[in-house]
This record gives C-alpha cells, sequence and structure tokens, in this order.
C-alpha cells in the first residue's frame, strides 16, 4: 500500500515540492486572519468524522501521507509563514521533526507502518536537497540531490524511493544501498509509488519535451509583412508511459489510447492507480490497472480525471473535474462506483476539500482542506461506523 501524493504535475505538484500556490499568494494569505478552525475539534459528517490537524504556527500545512495505524506526515507553515516544517500527527497536535543543514523549509512525504518517516529538506534557492529519514525521534540524512525530489516514499522493508541518477532514472534504496532503475527509452524515469514488496511504480519519457522558436521577424506567418517583435517560443509537450517495476524489470502499462499516463500509486496485491489520456488525448482520465489490465475510472462528470493512491481493499482516491469543469473535487472509488467527498465537506463545515493524497487500510483518508480565506488545513477524514452514512455518489 503506497501513499502517495504525488501528485500530477501539472494540476497539484505544488504541494509536493511545497509552493502550492507560489509567493504571491503565500504573501497575501499570511496577512489574512484564519476563520474559526475545526483545529483540535471533530466534525461528524455524512459517512466521515473530519480532523483538523492544525499548524505548527503559520497559515498553511498540507498532508502527504498516512500507514495504517492512522499517523499522518505533511508538512506545515511555522509562525510567521517564513518556511515549511515537516510534521508527524501521532493521534494529536502536529509534532515538528526539525531540520538537517540546508535551512530552506522541509516537507515529509512518506510514512510506513513501523512509523517511520521520510522526505527532504531544500534549500532556499531550490538547487539543492537532502532526502532524510526520521526513526526513534531523529532525523538523519540518506541522501543528496541537486534537485527537488518529486517524491519520496518508504515501505514497511525500509526501501525508499526519491531518488535518482545524473542521468535522470529513478532509484531505490534498498538496505542502504541505491539501485538504478532504468527507464523505458534512456530518457528518464521518476518513482512516484511503492509497495510493501518492492514493487515501485511512476512514469518513463518516451519522448522529450522540445522548444521551437518562431522568430516573426524573419520568419513571417503567411501574408504577413516583417514585424519587429521578440521571438516566440512554443513547447511540444513530451511523452511519457506509466511503468511499474518488479523483480529487476520495468515494464510499460501503456495508456487508455492516447499519448501518456502516469502511475502514482500500487497497493501489496499490485494494482496500479494513476491517469491516463484517453484516444486522440480528448480527456485525461484516472485508472486502476490490474493484472495488466488498465480500466477507465471515469470521472465526476468533467473533463479530466486523476487517481492519487490505492489500499489493499482496491478503494481508490484522487480528484476530478465537476459537470461543467467549473471545480475539481476529490473523489472515492470504491465497488465500480466513483463517488464525490468533496459534497460532504462543504456541506456543514465551510471547508472545501482540495486534495486526497492518502487512503489506509482502515478506510482513513488523508486530505488537504481549503477556508474561504484562502488557508489550507490538514485533514483526516475517518469512516463513520453507521452503514446508513454515506457519502454522495456522483451523477
Amino acid at each position: 500500500m503506497n501513499m502517495s501524493s504525488s501528485l500530477i504535475a501539472r494540476f497539484w505538484g505544488g504541494w509536493v515540492r511545497g509552493s502550492r500556490f507560489g509567493a504571491g499568494r503565500k504573501r497575501w494569505a499570511a496577512k489574512q486572519p484564519r476563520l474559526e478552525a475545526l483545529e483540535g475539534r471533530v466534525v461528524l459528517s455524512a459517512g466521515y468524522k473530519i480532523s483538523d490537524l492544525g499548524t505548527l504556527g503559520g497559515q498553511y500545512d498540507a498532508t502527504m501521507a498516512i500507514n495504517d495505524r492512522g499517523q499522518v506526515v505533511g508538512w506545515s507553515f511555522t509562525a510567521g509563514n517564513e518556511y515549511e516544517h515537516a510534521f508527524l500527527s501521532n493521534h494529536s497536535k502536529l509534532k515538528s521533526l526539525g531540520s538537517l543543514t540546508l535551512g530552506g523549509g522541509s516537507q515529509a512525504t512518506g510514512i510506513n507502518d513501523r512509523g517511520q518517516v521520510v522526505g527532504f529538506e531544500q534549500n532556499s534557492r531550490l538547487t539543492q536537497a537532502e532526502i532524510f529519514l526520521y526513526d526513534h525521534g531523529k532525523m538523519k540524512n540518506v541522501g543528496e540531490m541537486t534537485t527537488i525530489p518529486t517524491m519520496v516514499a518508504i515501505n514497511n522493508r525500509d526501501q525508499i524511493i526519491g531518488f535518482s541518477t545524473q542521468a535522470g532514472d529513478a532509484e531505490l534504496m534498498s538496505g542502504g544501498h541505491l539501485k538504478d532503475l532504468g527507464s523505458l527509452k534512456g530518457l528518464g524515469s521518476v518513482a512516484l509509488g511503492i509497495n510493501n514488496h518492492g514493487t515501485v511504480v511512476g512514469y518513463s519519457a518516451l519522448k522529450l519535451p522540445t522548444v521551437i522558436a518562431f522568430d516573426p521577424i524573419t520568419d513571417p506567418l503567411p501574408g504577413d509583412g516583417p514585424r519587429a517583435q521578440p521571438p516566440i517560443e512554443q513547447i511540444i509537450p513530451g511523452i511519457q508511459h506509466a511503468f511499474v517495476y518488479r523483480n529487476g524489470h520495468m515494464t510499460d502499462l501503456g495508456t487508455l489510447g492516447g499519448s501518456s499516463s502516469e502511475a502514482m500509486a500500487v497497493n501489496n496485491h499490485g494494482d496500479v492507480v494513476g491517469w491516463s489520456y484517453d484516444t486522440g488525448d480528448a480527456g485525461q482520465h484516472a485508472f486502476l490497472d490490474h493484472n495488466g489490465t488498465m480500466t477507465n475510472l471515469g470521472t465526476l462528470g468533467g473533463y479530466a480525471s486523476g487517481a492519487t493512491a490505492i489500499n489493499d481493499k482496491g478503494q481508490v482516491v484522487g480528484w476530478s473535474y465537476v459537470a461543467g469543469n467549473s471545480q475539481v473535487d476529490a473523489f472515492l472509488y470504491r465497488d465500480g462506483t466513483m463517488v464525490d467527498l468533496s459534497k460532504l465537506v462543504t456541506s456543514n463545515t465551510g471547508l472545501t476539500l482540495d486534495a486526497v493524497v492518502g487512503i489506509n487500510n482502515h478506510g482513513q483518508i488523508a486530505a488537504i482542506g481549503g477556508t474561504p480565506d484562502g488557508s489550507e488545513v490538514a485533514l483526516i477524514l475517518t469512516p463513520n461506523k453507521t452503514p446508513r452514512n454515506e457519502p454522495v455518489a456522483a451523477t
């Protein structure tokens, strides 16, 4: 079971890198008072108890992973909203995990069932990162990188993903040794999820993005004369495919008919979830891959969706545009049905459910919520035991 957030770089990869809104919005929200919080309280809602984990003193925090003991890790701003600090929540208030040597903020992004936490610390220029392991109350450096990791995760065998080679291939740390996982076409790979058997999933490039510089002065459009304006750059997107790595081999999972796909998480049965473009790249849909067969999970009525995590019961969480494509809601997919989780939060709490990043084998969901003033809150959704309280199904 992997509780990755991985999160999709186009949509919410900023959470992984600690810049969900960008510096401008952070400065704006820092001046805004946080509305009456749920912090320290539990709110009953349709199907779930919603718990706010509080913050380390700042306006923003975000969950990144949850284990089967209900422990949650993530990051939170401290007072003044200067830097993010990695946190661990053990059924109580957030605990800062400290820092290493770079001093630019830290994030905890993975936790196993033994309570071992992994993440990274970055420098202020975002040009260097140190991957850490937090165990028995101490944080130690287990690797250094010249790029900011996309995701760091750990399984119950102490195997860690998040490293990459100079050539851009994903690496797996096992027993203190790094193993190059390779790539599908020699163009690099990124690991985003790992299960307790050491199966790794992510994506690998098949074609790199290219940039075409068009100079309208020397190369005017047909029918146009020379114009004095700077060159225009056009970026041609690359192509990437989801992969699964097991028993020393990387396998291309393919797509739902489109050009690209990305695997975000894998459970202990080997079921993989992520997103893929469909035929003609007309839409982007969440998928579930079981024994090499990729199933389209659909959407909540909009044109795009993506799955972010799966537990051993086959329950999947992720995000989807709703009908009209006016907003993105969180979803839970189970028993062949996608339900809208956001409706149960917005109905009686004043919160929005911005993202769901993990689900454990008890059905607890690690989520990120928003308040009307623009603040971010770290949430845990715990299923109620009353059978009749169910989330509202998508229409």
